[in-house]
Formats: structure tokens, sequence, C-alpha cells
């Protein structure tokens, strides 16, 4: 559910996933919301009308999830230990980073 903190109230409610959330960003211009779940999935929203867009398969549950300032990109980090950068775009993973180095040094 997407609550609007000022009235309080529920705006939208994002069925699809099949776990647990564990994590939910807007992307910088608010349009575009991204979801990842224990499920192994990030969802990609219509953030004001709370429609599925996209699914991207493939990553290990327990996502961090961050847009660029651009919103052009999404960072995914998940409980494998890998992070995955993605083409908002597309949808798609454009590049995966597992080598804990290359993690610890990556910025979108």
């Amino acid at each position: 559910m997407v609550w609007d903190i000022s009235t309080r109230r529920i705006v939208a409610t994002l069925p699809g996933h099949s776990d647990d959330i564990e994590a939910v960003q807007f992307s910088p211009d608010g349009n575009l919301l991204a979801s990842g779940s224990w499920d192994g999935t990030i969802k990609f929203w219509d953030g004001r009308a709370g429609r599925e867009i996209a699914t991207l398969q493939g990553q290990r549950a327990g996502h961090e999830l961050d847009f660029s300032g651009e919103g052009k990109r999404l960072v995914s980090a998940g409980a494998d230990r890998t992070v995955n950068i993605v083409d908002v775009g597309t949808h798609q993973a454009t590049r995966t980073l597992a080598d804990p180095a290359e993690v610890g040094a990556s910025r979108v």
C-alpha cells in the first residue's frame, strides 16, 4: 500500500508480489515506483495510477533500491551480495556487480 502521509490515507494498493516487499523507492520525479520483494522480483509501477508497468526477475531477496539522480537508472542490492544496475526505460539489468571490491567502489 502507498500512503499519503499528509492525509494519512491509502492512495494505492500494489498487488503482484508473491512474498513480502523489502524495499520501495520513488523515482526523483515521483512518476515511477520500484518495489523489491523476497519473491526475487523488482516491480515497476506507475507512481500516479498505481498500475504495474514491468517486472524484473532474478535477484535474490533483500533488495535495497535507489534511483539515480536523473531517474534513468535504478540500483538494486540483493541478499545474494550482487548489485544490479537497471535501465529504467527498458526495465532490464544492464550490469551486475558481484565482486565485493567492484560493489564497494560503484556509483550510479
